[in-house]
């Protein structure tokens, strides 16, 4: 989807740009998508890449983060300036210098990613498949030459970054006539239009959110499970909105936590806390933007030894060598 709202798929596996400034391009990102195994026909995202300055910042998979080719554990400081957190099942990238409505979100479990920029300087400058965030939709599909195209693949091809793209980069198969199994599991997409999201559809359209769900379980191989992306991408669009729906059961996508202290949040705070700072106020920790995932209770602190309570402020005086948990770059 784009900034303005314009909904299109495309099944093309290679690198694109998703979005950057038309004039001076400060920051890049970039989709890295691969051949689905469990979806053959379809693409999911491997790594969503991040470049500014003189730093390449990839996302990847199983939350790992790459910089500069070196992969570094979470949380992530470079410069104080670039940031990556772990916070639930999202990767969260963050630029101070961009503004703290900056942000770029990978979930590898559910295949999906996010951008999200300050109006202010970017209303009207940007491009990539993402379009220019102007609130006009006819425009959204543009081109590198600025002209406008209605062909959803003539756009997305003109996006390809052939020196970032693997072997593997294909044009997008032709769309496959779904297998017997396709309606097992398929019947799940209507949870989508049940009341759990009644709140929230009268404000984002549900339909093409159940058409995403029934086009991958058509092309699933094993169709247990095929609805969960697409139920994830509207849950998550929805608490951006401010409507908080606690949709997963046992039965439904379900979730378990590492630790059996930590609870699972569908809309939790993406905060950077650690137990050096976790006095300070949630505002100046935490995203402003809803992620979904397993946190500690609100006075803890997630470490490796897992949820521990935050430091009284006493504790602190007393050990001012509390070690930091940033990875500093």
């Amino acid at each position: 989807m784009s900034f303005d709202g314009v909904w299109f798929s495309h099944q093309g596996n290679c690198t694109y740009v998703l979005a950057r400034p038309q004039d001076v391009h400060d920051f890049e990102v970039f989709v890295n998508n691969i051949p689905c195994i469990e979806q053959p026909g379809t693409t999911c995202t491997k790594d969503v890449i991040v470049v500014y300055g003189e730093y390449t910042v990839v996302l990847s998979g199983d939350q790992k983060v790459i910089v500069n080719g070196e992969e570094m554990e979470t949380p992530v400081n470079i410069d104080d300036n670039i940031e990556v957190i772990s916070s639930g099942l999202q990767l969260v990238l963050t630029i101070k210098e961009l503004g703290r409505q900056f942000e770029v979100r990978f979930e590898s479990n559910f295949h999906m990613y996010s951008v999200m920029v300050p109006a202010n300087p970017y209303w009207d400058n940007t491009e990539g498949i993402c379009g220019p965030c102007n609130g006009d939709q006819t425009d959204d599909f543009m081109m590198r030459n600025g002209t406008i195209t209605d062909d959803v693949h003539e756009f997305v091809q003109d996006w390809f970054v052939p020196e970032r793209s693997a072997d593997y980069c294909k044009p997008p198969p032709p769309d496959t006539t779904c297998g017997p199994q396709s309606g097992e599991h398929s019947d799940r997409c209507d949870e989508l239009l049940s009341d759990k999201f009644a709140a929230c559809s009268e404000t984002i359209d549900v339909g093409r959110y159940y058409s995403y769900c029934m086009y991958d379980c058509c092309h699933a191989k094993d169709p247990e499970g095929c609805y969960c992306d697409a139920i994830s991408a509207y849950a998550a669009l929805c608490s951006y909105e401010g409507i908080c729906i606690d949709w997963r059961e046992e039965d439904l996508c379900p979730v378990k936590c590492e630790y059996g202290e930590m609870e699972y949040n569908e809309c939790g705070k993406a905060c950077n806390r650690t137990l050096d700072n976790c006095h300070l106020p949630s505002e100046n920790l935490c995203s402003p933007y809803p992620t979904p995932g397993c946190f500690c209770p609100d006075d803890q602190v997630l470490t490796e030894d897992g949820c521990v309570p935050c430091p009284t402020e006493q504790h602190r005086l007393q050990n001012p060598q509390l070690q930091k948990s940033q990875r500093e770059w």
